[in-house]
C-alpha cells in the first residue's frame, strides 16, 4: 500500500477501493499525532449506487468530488463523506445510509476521529439530522438556506418574471444560443478546454488572490462523465457561459443547479437564458425538482436558528457575515439570484461542531473551502 503525499489531495484521475494512508500533517503544515490515518474513497459506481438508494440531500452528489473521502464499515451499506484539515474532520451532510446505519456510522466515525485527536465539524446538515447529532453532543447552528423549484408547478409567465423575460430576450437578440453538451454539442476535450478557460477568466474578475471554492461546490469532472449535465451559451461559435447540473435523489428528486461561470463581457441575461433553457428541457423530460443548493449565511432567521444548545457567538458571527461579509462570501448576491426564480421551498441547512463551537474550527473550514 503506497502512502499518499502529505497533502490530502488525491490524483484527480485515480480512484481506488483500497484505503490509502496519510500522516496527520495537513496542508496547513500543522503536525498532529504521528500514527497513520486510513483514507478511503469508494469506487465511484459503488458510492453513486448508495446515493441513489439512500440520499435525501439536494447536494449529496457532491460527495463524489475528488479529494473527498468516504468513511465506511465492513458489510455496512452506507458512508460518511469528509475531508481532514487542521485537526478536524469536516463531514459533508449526514451519513448516507438507513437511519440505523447513519447512527452506527456516526458513532464509529467519532471514534475514528478521536483516535487521531481530531474533532468533527459536520456541514450542510438537514433538519432531519438534528436529533441524532444533538444526541451525540454536537453544537448546531443554522449555516444558511437551500432553495428548490417544483418544476411541475413552475411557469415563467406572469408579472413576476417580466424583468427576467426581457433580459432573456435581450440576450437572444444579440445572437446567444444555448446547447446541452452530449446532446446538442459533443462532450469533447476541446470543449472542456473552453470551459476551463472561462473559469480562469471568471476567477480573474474576482481579484488577484481569489481561489475557486472547494468542498461544498461541485466540479466539472471529465468529458466522459455524463452524470453531470452542462448547458453552454455560445455567441458567434464562442462559449461565453455555462451552468452544470447534477442529479438529486430522495423525496424531492431532480437536479441540482451547481457550477455557474460566464465571460465578464457576456451580454446581460445570458445566465438566465441558460437556466431557462435547461428548465424547459427538464420539464419535457418529466424531472420534478430543480434545486439551487445551499447559500451560506442566507435566509438566517431566529425561528430556524433555534436548536437547543446552539452557539450564540456563531449566530452573531453568521448574521454579521450575512450583512457585511461579501468579501468572505457573496451570500446576498447568491440569494438574490435564487429568489428571483421564486422557489417553492426554502429549507435551512445547519453546521454542527462536535463538543461545542470553535473559532479555530470555523477558520479551518474557511481555509478548507478557500473562502479565506
Amino acid at each position: 500500500m503506497n502512502p499518499l503525499p502529505k497533502s490530502t489531495k488525491t490524483n484527480a484521475r485515480t480512484e481506488s477501493a483500497h484505503p490509502a494512508s496519510i500522516r496527520t500533517t495537513d496542508t496547513d503544515g500543522l503536525a498532529h499525532p504521528s500514527f497513520d490515518v486510513p483514507l478511503e474513497r469508494l469506487p465511484r459506481g459503488r458510492a453513486h449506487e448508495l446515493l441513489q438508494r439512500y440520499a435525501n440531500h439536494p447536494s449529496a452528489f457532491l460527495t463524489l468530488n475528488q479529494g473527498t473521502f468516504h468513511f465506511t464499515l465492513p458489510g455496512i451499506d452506507g458512508f460518511i463523506a469528509y475531508r481532514p484539515h487542521g485537526g478536524y474532520l469536516f463531514q459533508f451532510g449526514g451519513g448516507f445510509g438507513s437511519r440505523e446505519t447513519q447512527r452506527l456510522l456516526l458513532n464509529r466515525f467519532r471514534l475514528f476521529a478521536h483516535k487521531q485527536q481530531r474533532r468533527i465539524c459536520a456541514v450542510q446538515l438537514q433538519e432531519e439530522d438534528i436529533p441524532l447529532y444533538r444526541e451525540c453532543g454536537f453544537c448546531i447552528n443554522q449555516m444558511g438556506s437551500s432553495y428548490t423549484i417544483d418544476l411541475r408547478n413552475f411557469t415563467a409567465s406572469g408579472s413576476r418574471f417580466i424583468k427576467m423575460r426581457n433580459k432573456i430576450n435581450q440576450a437572444r437578440r444579440t445572437g446567444v444560443k444555448v446547447f446541452e453538451l452530449g446532446r446538442d454539442l459533443p462532450r469533447s476535450a476541446q470543449m472542456w478546454d473552453e470551459l476551463d478557460s472561462i473559469t480562469r477568466s471568471w476567477l480573474i474578475t474576482k481579484g488577484r488572490h481569489a481561489k475557486l471554492i472547494e468542498f461544498m461546490i461541485g466540479e466539472l469532472g471529465e468529458p466522459f462523465d455524463a452524470g453531470r449535465r452542462i448547458f453552454v451559451a455560445r455567441l458567434r461559435e464562442q462559449v461565453i457561459g455555462f451552468i452544470s447540473f447534477v442529479p438529486v435523489y430522495g423525496k424531492r428528486a431532480g437536479v441540482l443547479h451547481d457550477i455557474t461561470r460566464r465571460q465578464v463581457d457576456a451580454p446581460p441575461g445570458v445566465m438566465d437564458l441558460i437556466n431557462m433553457t435547461a428548465i424547459e428541457r427538464f420539464q419535457q423530460e418529466g424531472i420534478d425538482h430543480l434545486h439551487f443548493g445551499l447559500s451560506p449565511f442566507a435566509g438566517l432567521t431566529a425561528q430556524r436558528d433555534c436548536v437547543e444548545g446552539r452557539s450564540r457567538l456563531l449566530s452573531r458571527l453568521a448574521a454579521l457575515i450575512a450583512t457585511h461579509g461579501d468579501f468572505i462570501y457573496p451570500s446576498k448576491t447568491q440569494e438574490q439570484y435564487k429568489l428571483k426564480w421564486h422557489p417553492h421551498y426554502v429549507a435551512p441547512e445547519y453546521i454542527g461542531f462536535e463538543g461545542g463551537f470553535s473559532l479555530i474550527g470555523l477558520w479551518r473550514l474557511m481555509q478548507l473551502t478557500k473562502t479565506v
